[in-house]
């Protein structure tokens, strides 16, 4: 195993290649790829670009249906050597410039379904499909070079605009190689991919698997495997405790599921006990930030876990902990101490941004290598007498919702855009399993608000689903600190609502349609803990999730007895399109 710690992705992927070129690689609901052609489209990617002589920093745009394809034109772009910048077709087209921009990408790999998503600009669409769909014998890999960017990935920034992390091919391949060697072979048979590429969990479900000479599953997502068909059979989950949550609240996952990763927030004790209940052997909780490259710290949890909290486990192979106080002196056990992570999973930063990433990844005071830096996480945990870590906080206005790591601070800057908006402030409100952002808004003019409707509609313009305000308030005054910031633990807990705009979407053409739509309204309500909810209303915008879909999903099952598969749920976010959907395709049971 001592040669392990020298290979890379594309020496794993030459051996599982090597190994059984016919072997399944990557799978969808419908269709397969084995490694054979696996790696000769993503061959032809990299040949394409080859001939368009693209930089190995230059990143590529990916801009692709859930399809085995994207999977293949990912490994083109990263096995040719190059970076790619993962996209998604369901951002605003003002958040899809300004990535493509800001990264100074110039390609965009596309197919016909999203192409019409990439907004006006100076970047060349090239249409992948068109490229894989005479592949030959050729593969995608060429020299790489170790320091050079593998992957930019943006999160959520401070200042309005999220901000670029580019993370190194020797960050990614460190990752791989540890993932693989620290997972039994068998659960890489067949890893669940249902996380968004522009999330960094999807590189945790994609490339240990394909390293390790297993399968890729391609879902939408995790809900997905409510509805799987009997010859699919996962192997390996990795997701977010609040997502899984909701997926096995009812029922327990695939028998075939031999680990479940967690991370992305606290993980529940009561969710490692269904899990295991549920016949999963194996639960691991892992923690780190996008900048220090997915997971830098894991744990296999036991039956003893299930009442206590979760640790964040131990460094991953090639990473350092430390805990310190202000002055940066590590803190004794029990003391709480701000989470530094040093090795080789620190990423390069953020390039665009030489402040911010002088703030953040500085000199490692700890390791004694010349060069090394840490990665300040603003987490702040202590280490307990038997030498658990534990998660205690964060020290800035930094939130995990769902999942999602961000500022709430960036949302408040675009509804501080707004012309009518003054001054604007977010936060998390309600209790799990419903909680939803609150924005607080204090306006130009006070004559003239703005409406509800008008801020929801700026926000769905410039703001990705998982960060829109689901309820919007008026603030009767502006409580502020005395240096001059919104004091928030003044913000009011009852807030007065903003008031909604007329809405414009033209009412239900029959009278089944308008029945439909209000026993939907009424289950919408129910679920989401609203008072209404209006025909058009986006389910996302009222505070809803993944979990929320699977709660209306068997709510319509016991109340209007229609078993409405995930997929057309996740494709309708309105009322109204979900009634015209079920109508076209149910008979709805009369009661």
């Amino acid at each position: 195993m001592a040669a392990r710690s020298t290979e890379t992705i594309a020496d794993l992927m030459r051996s599982a290649l090597a190994r059984d070129p016919d072997a399944v690689a990557v799978r969808s609901l419908d269709r397969e790829l084995t490694y054979r052609e696996l790696l000769g489209k993503a061959g032809a990617i990299a040949k394409r670009l080859d001939a368009m002589g693209v930089p190995v920093d230059e990143p590529v745009g990916l801009l692709l249906r859930r399809t085995p394809e994207v999977i293949a034109a990912l490994l083109g772009v990263l096995l040719s050597g190059r970076t790619y910048l993962p996209l998604d077709a369901a951002h605003p087209a003002d958040r899809i410039a300004f990535l493509l921009a800001d990264s100074g990408t110039r390609r965009v790999l596309v197919d016909q379904s999203c192409a019409d998503s990439v907004p006006p600009g100076p970047w060349t669409l090239i249409d992948a499909d068109v490229c894989m769909a005479d592949h030959g014998d050729d593969l995608p890999f060429r020299a790489t070079d170790p320091a050079s960017t593998a992957l930019v990935i943006y999160t959520s920034g401070t200042t309005g605009q999220p901000k670029g992390c580019w993370i190194t091919h020797r960050n990614l391949d460190n990752f791989v190689r540890w993932t693989v060697d620290s997972c039994p072979r068998e659960t890489f048979e067949c890893s669940v991919a249902a996380a968004s590429l522009c999330f960094d969990f999807s590189i945790a479900e994609i490339l240990p698997a394909l390293a390790a000479g297993g399968s890729v599953l391609v879902l939408n997502h995790h809900v997905e495997m409510l509805d799987l068909p009997g010859h699919l059979r996962p192997t390996q989950v990795n997701g977010v405790p609040s997502v899984l949550s909701a997926v096995t609240r009812d029922r327990p996952l695939p028998s075939s599921v031999g680990l479940v990763t967690l991370g992305g927030e606290a993980v529940p004790p009561s969710l490692v006990a269904r899990l295991f209940d549920g016949g999963v052997l194996l639960v691991r909780s892992v923690y780190g930030p996008t900048e220090t490259t997915v997971i830098a710290t894991s744990t296999y949890l036991t039956r003893a876990d299930t009442d206590r909290p979760i640790s964040l486990g131990d460094p991953v192979s090639g990473v350092e902990i430390y805990l310190v106080d202000d002055d940066f002196h590590q803190v004794p056990d029990g003391t709480v101490g701000e989470v530094l992570i040093g090795g080789l999973g620190v990423s390069n930063g953020y390039p665009r941004l030489a402040s911010l990433t002088a703030g953040r990844f500085v000199a490692d005071p700890f390791s004694g290598r010349p060069g090394a830096r840490v990665y300040r996480t603003g987490d702040h945990a202590r280490r307990t007498e038997d030498g658990r870590l534990e998660f205690v906080g964060r020290r800035d206005h930094q939130v995990k919702f769902r999942g999602v790591r961000m500022e709430l601070s960036e949302i408040e800057q675009v509804l501080m855009s707004h012309r009518s908006v003054a001054s604007a402030a977010v936060a998390v409100a309600g209790a799990e399993p419903a909680q939803f952002l609150l924005a607080y808004i204090w306006p130009a003019d006070h004559r003239t608000p703005p409406t509800a409707a008008e801020l929801r509609t700026h926000a769905e313009a410039k703001l990705p689903s998982t960060m829109w305000p689901a309820q919007y308030a008026l603030l009767d005054e502006l409580p502020l600190t005395t240096n001059g910031k919104i004091d928030r633990a003044r913000l009011p807990r009852e807030p007065r609502p903003l008031l909604d705009g007329a809405r414009g979407t033209p009412e239900a053409s029959n009278e089944e349609a308008v029945l439909l739509e209000r026993r939907l309204a009424e289950i919408w309500a129910s679920t989401l803990n609203v008072p209404t909810v209006r025909r058009d209303d986006n389910l996302y915008a009222l505070g809803g999730s993944s979990m929320a879909l699977i709660r209306i999903r068997k709510s319509i099952v016991a109340e209007l007895g229609m078993d409405v598969p995930m997929q057309v749920l996740l494709g309708c976010p309105t009322v109204a399109e979900l009634a015209a959907e079920l109508l076209d395709e149910f008979r709805p049971a009369r009661r």
